[in-house]
């Protein structure tokens, strides 16, 4: 298994796909803390 970042040099065609597929994988990780941050906003002094 090659190296994520050299991989992607030697790979252009992957390399359009790789970065979507990180930017989604950013985008999920932020609404998931979005998520236990209000549900311990709820869980907080109400």
């Amino acid at each position: 298994v090659m190296p994520p970042g050299p991989a992607l040099l030697y790979q252009p065609n992957n390399n359009n796909s790789e970065r979507e597929r990180l930017r989604e994988r950013s985008i999920q990780r932020s609404h998931t803390i979005e998520k236990t941050i209000n549900q311990s906003d709820h869980k907080g002094p109400s």
